[in-house]
This record gives C-alpha cells, structure tokens and sequence, in this order.
C-alpha cells in the first residue's frame, strides 16, 4: 500500500470515527486497519479500532489495544488514556478507570484529552 499523505490519513480517520459511532463498527475497523496498514505508528487508527470494539461491545478487547499498540511505549498518550479510561469504565472497572482519566486531567497537555476525561469522570455506566 502506498504512503498516505497527512490530509487524506485525517479524513479517513474521521470517516472511520464517524462510521464507529454510527455504528458500523466493521466499516470503521475497515478503515482503520488500511490506515495502520499505510502508517503503521498512527495513533488515531488505533484509537479508532478501539473506539469499534467498544461499539461491538468488547471491552477487554479495546483494553488490550490501546495498551499494547499505544500505551507500552507511550504511556502519557493522553487521547489514548482517555479511551483506556473510558474502556475500562465500559467494562464494568470503574475503579480503575479513575487512574488514567485522573492522569489525564492533571497533566493537562491535551485540551480535547482532558475534556473528554472529564466527561467520562463525569458519566455513569
């Protein structure tokens, strides 16, 4: 596969977020798959793949991934931190899920990260 180029990786990023959340978890594995295919190191498209096992509702799945294709060799992802949160808390660990939403907010480097821990602090599930 050829190399994508930063606009064209960002809208099939997006597209795959929104199929995600449309629920067409599929389609956006699709996508994001073809995006890790192309970038192997891009973040989003694990995000993303993520964000499809919570809408297929495999938890530990999203769990693993976020924490071996991100948080092992990343672990002040904030984005990724905060879908870990969130999938922990999905998954019915709600204790846990505080740790890395807390990290999260208090290092404050991310403003979209930190809203989107807040907001999972915030929700009960």
């Amino acid at each position: 596969m050829t190399s994508l180029k930063v606009p064209e990786s960002k809208l099939l990023a997006e597209i795959g977020f929104l199929a995600a959340g449309r629920g067409l978890p599929s389609v956006a594995r699709n996508i994001m798959e073809a995006l890790l295919e192309a970038n192997p190191s891009e973040s989003g498209a694990v995000i993303g793949l993520a964000i499809a096992d919570l809408a297929e509702k495999k938890f530990d799945q999203a769990i693993i991934t976020l924490q071996k294709k991100i948080l092992d060799h990343d672990p002040d992802h904030d984005m990724a931190l905060a879908f870990y949160g969130m999938s922990l808390k999905m998954a019915g660990r709600a204790a846990e899920s505080e740790k890395p939403l807390d990290h999260v907010i208090a290092r404050d480097a991310d403003p979209q990260a930190v809203a989107l821990a807040k907001s999972i602090k915030s929700e009960t599930v």
